[in-house]
């Protein structure tokens, strides 16, 4: 029986080496994975603030288009505005004309 209670005794040794073994590969795994999510958060973050930005950029533009786009319009308006006063000045001058006759 000694030597059979010996053996179970090495075994358990040896049981016991590996789960302490598997523990230490399971703490640096666990860092390993802690660091990771620690860079991609980083990275998310950095991505996000980009994307933000351009986001910011883009309502810039949409409001910078707008107001260009108003602004067409108002040079259009003004150039009809601008051919009905010269039509109502010919106008005008013609009926000086007809009064002075």
């Amino acid at each position: 029986m000694g030597a059979l209670s010996e053996d179970f005794k090495h075994q358990l040794s040896g049981v016991a080496e590996g789960v302490t073994m598997l523990g230490e590969q399971v703490n640096r795994l666990e860092t390993k994975v802690d660091n990771l999510e620690t860079n991609m958060n980083s990275k998310f973050k950095t991505v996000f603030d980009y994307l933000s930005r351009i986001d910011d950029e883009l309502q810039d533009i949409k409001k910078e288009m707008e107001r260009l786009s108003l602004t067409k319009a108002d040079k259009t308006e003004i150039k009809e505005l601008s051919h009905r006063v010269s039509n109502l000045e010919k106008e005008l001058a013609e009926v000086r004309r007809s009064v002075k006759v």
